[in-house]
């Protein structure tokens, strides 16, 4: 019989798919929330009152990096402009930081909304080189982020010029003013504590008793969902299903899950640090390991700054989280997911050797 129990889900969710599993594409993570804005010719009235946050995406370099360097100096630019005119941005972010996955940006969600913050202003260096800035007002609750948010947008063919023309578009609408006080320099949150409860670098005893579940965003599209189980069905030895993105835990387990196994893509650097890893200094690069098949493993060496997939299990009802025994991101999803899925079937081979 098939181990897949096939459920349907629903979210508004953003991902490019392919037809076959040799040219994949990103999974589903919430990247198209910041591009999902409907058009507004005014910048918003409060802009110059309220708290706002900045949002930055960057371009990666020639060797497949995202150099944080880049972005801080942009994000200090923009903060010398803001800190003029009265815009009080008090919390900055790298897209792929905030947006790396479903439990990640509901953290970076909560804090957004214990600070206060009612606009969202979205800086993105395009493909062309050309910048565009958008900003965006924010619901006073979560969530904070959906389709068709009302934005203002501006692009220009550089950063000193966008600044410039943002300036004198701020000037120009002549908005009240109540913030005085405004910071210097932008304040980084590279990483939230997503990890509330235990964390283990193992992976649960139970699992070829309990059904694991996948969420899966509609949008995704049936096809690609066929592709993941079938892929995923080929590697994991137990029961797995799909449920709908927008369940809570309890729904979850009422349909007899006690797992979810979760993905999430940024730096290799960033994910280490949100999954409380210890950063070493000097390093310039981590080793992923890979378990090939029945005794046989490989090794393979990626750039911290370059964007990994790095998959987890997390038990539903405890919330602990299991990462592996062995760092397994790559910059491939199907290959972060056999990684995890062989080191997985690995440690219960071992475990029964003993």
């Amino acid at each position: 019989m098939h181990r897949t129990l096939m459920l349907l889900g629903i979210i508004s969710w953003g991902v490019f798919l392919t037809s076959a599993y040799a040219q994949t594409q990103p999974l589903p993570t919430p990247s198209r929330f910041l591009t999902a804005q409907a058009a507004s010719s005014a910048i918003p009235d409060g802009l110059l009152i309220d708290r706002s946050a900045i949002v930055i995406s960057a371009q990666q370099d020639a060797n497949g990096n995202l150099m944080p360097e880049r972005t801080l100096a942009w994000a200090e630019r923009f903060q010398q402009m803001f800190e003029e005119q009265g815009v009080d941005v008090v919390m900055a972010f790298r897209q792929l930081d905030l947006l790396s996955g479903r439990e990640p940006w509901a953290a970076f969600e909560n804090l957004m909304v214990s600070r206060g913050i009612r606009y969202l202003i979205n800086l993105i260096e395009n493909s062309d080189g050309t910048f565009t800035v958008s900003i965006a007002s924010l619901p006073e609750q979560a969530p904070l982020l959906g389709a068709q948010l009302p934005a203002y947008s501006l692009t220009a063919g550089d950063l000193e010029s966008l600044v410039t023309n943002l300036r004198l578009e701020i000037i120009r609408a002549d908005l009240s003013r109540e913030n005085f006080m405004v910071l210097g320099t932008p304040e980084f949150f590279e990483d939230v504590p997503m990890i509330t409860k235990n964390r283990y670098e193992s992976f649960p005893l139970d699992l070829r008793l309990d059904k694991i579940a996948i969420r899966w965003p509609d949008d995704a599209g049936d096809d690609f969902k066929q592709q993941f189980g079938e892929y995923m069905d080929s590697l994991y030895p137990h029961q797995f299903g799909f449920v709908p993105a927008v369940w809570t835990d309890q729904q979850i387990r009422n349909e007899g899950y006690q797992y979810t196994l979760n993905w999430v893509y940024a730096t290799g650097y960033s994910l280490k640090k949100v999954f409380n890893y210890e950063i070493k200094e000097g390093e310039n690069s981590y080793i992923t390991f890979m378990t090939l098949g029945p005794n046989k493993k490989d090794i393979k060496s990626i750039p911290i700054y370059t964007p990994v997939y790095k998959f987890y299990m997390r038990h539903i009802v405890t919330g602990d989280i299991y990462l592996g025994k062995e760092w397994d991101a790559d910059l491939d999803w199907m290959d972060a997911l056999k990684h995890h899925v062989y080191n997985y079937r690995g440690e219960q081979s071992s475990r029964r050797r003993r």
